[in-house]
């Protein structure tokens, strides 16, 4: 546990220099209270839900599951930017950009898209917030587009969101719950993306166990 030690060490030392705590945020509390969700599919212990965001023709997505690691082992995954790829489906390319501090992280992901639809990339900040009085974390990633120059014949999504909840609920056992919105930008259709994002969930959160076993096994 001593990587999760660390971030609640840190946590302590910089929360006086906080200006306002990621659960405040807009987003946050979209997502957590304003949104009606509803179950669009349940597998292999992972439950999706997708809701409408305010002013979005997109749908958000929530997905619960539990997750048979110790909560250091899932945090390792987090931190393994240039990991993602091995376990984001149709993920291309995974780049760690720069380590701002021990709790926030600015990296690059590229995505395949299929035909005739144009590949797609991010820009992110990943931040780290530790909730003290249940030991869980709170992990943050919004887009943050403008450090990097847009790569030709690919588009750059700028409005992005994913809050990710990890709470200890026993020996090496740790509940997950995933939030997230993106505006996908560029000719794309809705009911595409709300027809097809309940299953890239599931697909994504049992590429994780996978990993999430590797990282364990290493």
């Amino acid at each position: 546990m001593k990587t999760v030690q660390v971030i609640f060490s840190l946590m302590f030392l910089i929360v006086i220099h906080v200006p306002k705590a990621l659960a405040d945020q807009h987003e946050h509390r979209i997502l957590e209270k304003e949104i009606i969700w509803q179950l669009t599919r349940e597998e292999e212990g992972i439950k999706v839900y997708l809701g409408d965001w305010p002013g979005s023709e997109f749908a958000a997505f929530r997905s619960e599951t539990e997750l048979g690691f110790s909560l250091d082992t899932v945090l390792t995954l987090v931190l393994d930017i240039e990991g993602y790829k091995e376990w984001m489906p149709d993920c291309r390319e995974s780049l760690l950009l720069a380590k701002v501090d021990e709790n926030r992280f600015n990296y690059y992901v590229l995505m395949n898209s299929p035909w005739p639809l144009s590949d797609r990339d991010w820009v992110n900040r990943l931040e780290i917030e530790a909730d003290a009085l249940n030991k869980s974390l709170k992990i943050v990633y919004r887009a943050f587009p403008g450090i990097l120059d847009e790569k030709p014949g690919v588009i750059r999504v700028h409005k992005h969101y994913a809050l990710w909840i990890l709470t200890p609920i026993g020996r090496n056992r740790v509940r997950s719950v995933w939030y997230g919105h993106s505006e996908p930008e560029g000719w794309i259709p809705s009911w595409l993306t709300r027809f097809t994002i309940d299953q890239m969930i599931v697909d994504t959160t049992l590429n994780m166990r996978k990993q999430l076993s590797r990282i364990e096994n290493r």
